[in-house]
């Protein structure tokens, strides 16, 4: 009997389930819809799929964008009226600013696009069951917060309706979202859910609640996008820390994220080794010691870390010594340490009575852990390539070699295995020449060691070469405008059209982003000057 061609019909459900998976996206146009106008079969395998994303953003002139009402107000009625049975397949959930306040700040929404009186009883009615079962006893505590955000979703208020989002769909594992200053309905939920995981863990709650009931309890990625320093610093402050307190949450991103002592007070409250977060980037950030140690202490077993400093300063900005310090406890569990300090930036740092803290030093040969390292040649030898630039001239300069630095042999951990070395001059040769010599006895897993010299530094090329076949030597000369794009400051906002947006946004440029991190410390400049930005196939639909 001849075999009949299989068809996508005939398929088994969990097959068709796997394929029809890869048609929501988070950019582009979701052709999932299409297969919902199919026939019935496909449309009751394709509909769970079809809110398995939450996407709600608009083109801005800064990169980013208010989230909008109306298409809050379209979602909420779907899964709570309509079809509540589909909260539990909401997995990702992205959103632009959120407005606290009255639609009238969104010009093209109007009247007809809010929640109808009937709807809204159904939301009042979802806030009080679910606050009702988590809250227990101390339930009349958020009674003026539940009156102000039912207020709220009356108006129109797209930081009440996301956060009724959150509160609904139980089974959220990421989460991209931006600036949220002001945004009390979403400070608020994020606060009830920290003391609620704190007051269990304490056993000064009542019993009988599991994990699973509180909101956002699967949340596993975060990504978290400011747009302006002082909104950063507020921000991180006030959501880092309530963040880390989920059970499960295990990536965290922000980008601009300010954190000073202020905000290590409240990493503080967070128990010792109690979040679960094993992966932190934090770009165009600046942070504290105290900030940087108290987060990090928080955290059970880091994995992987990777900070780039941002554009603005900070009084007390964290040095090199601090960062490794606030690592090192974690020294058997890390295994990808990514930092650039921006070495041709005066950071003001008060080095003259300290100045083994502008580098890491020996200790870091401790990270017995650590695979993957890339930082800047000052981070890792006390030396700079050039004398950093500053607005103002200053009686004491940082100095262009620490008396007494070790050398990078002496600071490595025998486990490594890929090396990248930035903002390079001709002073690190020797000790590159050295690394090279010894690495096949001491160093026996690096295959990777590479160097990025800044061109204007250097008087020729590097006089370095490599015979040992087990380790390739990487050497490349940078231009300013590479040197500001490792930071995602060289052209961070990227213009088409009326449109600008931030080359490491998971929000607004996945595409770019990509691009970004894979030509980041590259070490043949072609491949930045090479790639246009007119050719970024990113888009999304409204």
């Amino acid at each position: 009997m001849e075999r009949q061609p299989a068809t996508l019909l005939g398929l088994p459900p969990e097959i068709q389930t796997k394929i029809f998976s890869h048609l929501a996206v988070s950019f582009g146009k979701p052709s999932i819809q299409a297969i919902l106008r199919t026939c019935k079969h496909f449309y009751n395998i394709a509909l769970p799929i079809s809110v398995s994303i939450f996407r709600n953003t608009v083109h801005y002139l800064e990169g980013g964008g208010p989230c909008s009402s109306a298409r809050n107000v379209l979602f909420l009625h779907y899964i709570l009226v309509s079809k509540p049975f589909l909260a539990k397949y909401v997995k990702t959930v992205i959103v632009g600013g959120l407005s606290p306040g009255e639609r009238g700040e969104n010009g093209d929404e109007d009247r007809e696009n809010r929640s109808t009186d009937q709807d809204l009883a159904v939301y009042q009615q979802q806030i009080e069951t679910i606050l009702g079962a988590i809250s227990g006893p101390f339930f009349y505590k958020t009674s003026r917060w539940r009156a102000a955000w039912a207020a709220d979703l009356k108006a129109g208020s797209s930081d009440a309706q996301v956060t009724l989002i959150l509160l609904t769909c139980p089974n959220i594992r990421t989460l991209l979202y931006e600036k949220t200053s002001k945004s009390p309905h979403f400070h608020t939920l994020l606060q009830i859910i920290r003391d609620l995981y704190s007051k269990q863990k304490n056993l000064h709650y009542v019993t009988g609640i599991s994990h699973a009931a509180i909101p956002l309890s699967n949340l596993q990625d975060v990504f978290h996008e400011a747009n302006h320093a002082k909104v950063g610093c507020r921000e991180f402050f006030l959501e880092a820390p309530r963040l880390f307190a989920l059970p499960q949450l295990q990536f965290y991103e922000c980008i601009m994220a300010y954190g000073n002592d202020e905000a290590a007070k409240n990493f503080r409250r967070l128990p010792l080794r109690s979040s679960s977060v094993e992966d932190i980037n934090l770009h165009s950030s600046y942070v504290t010691a105290s900030l940087l140690r108290d987060m990090l202490n928080s955290c059970k077993a880091l994995k992987k870390f990777e900070f780039i400093r941002g554009m603005y300063d900070l009084s007390e900005e964290a040095m090199p010594r601090d960062i490794l310090e606030a690592v090192l406890p974690h020294a058997n569990t890390l295994g990808d340490l990514y930092m650039d300090l921006e070495d041709d930036w005066d950071h003001g740092w008060s080095w003259s009575t300290c100045p083994e803290r502008l580098y890491m030093g020996t200790e870091l040969n401790q990270m017995h852990a650590l695979k993957r390292l890339t930082l800047g040649m000052q981070a890792l030898t006390g030396m700079i390539a050039g004398r950093p630039f500053n607005h103002e001239s200053v009686a004491l300069q940082m100095p262009m070699n620490v008396e007494g630095a070790p050398r990078i042999v002496d600071c490595l951990p025998e486990n490594l295995e890929y090396l990248k070395i930035h903002h390079c001059g001709e002073g690190i040769l020797a000790q590159a020449k050295e690394l090279i010599n010894v690495a096949p006895r001491r160093f026996k897993k690096l295959t990777y060691f590479g160097l990025l010299f800044h061109d204007w530094e250097m008087d020729g090329e590097a006089d370095l070469s490599c015979t040992s076949p087990n380790l390739t030597l990487d050497i490349g000369y940078q231009i300013p405008a590479m040197v500001m794009y490792d930071l995602g400051q060289s052209d961070p906002r990227k213009r088409e059209g009326d449109l600008i947006r931030n080359i490491t946004s998971r929000i607004y440029s996945e595409n770019i982003r990509r691009i970004y991190l894979e030509l980041r410390g590259s070490c043949d400049v072609r491949l930045y000057q090479s790639y246009q930005y007119n050719d970024d196939p990113d888009s999304f639909e409204e």
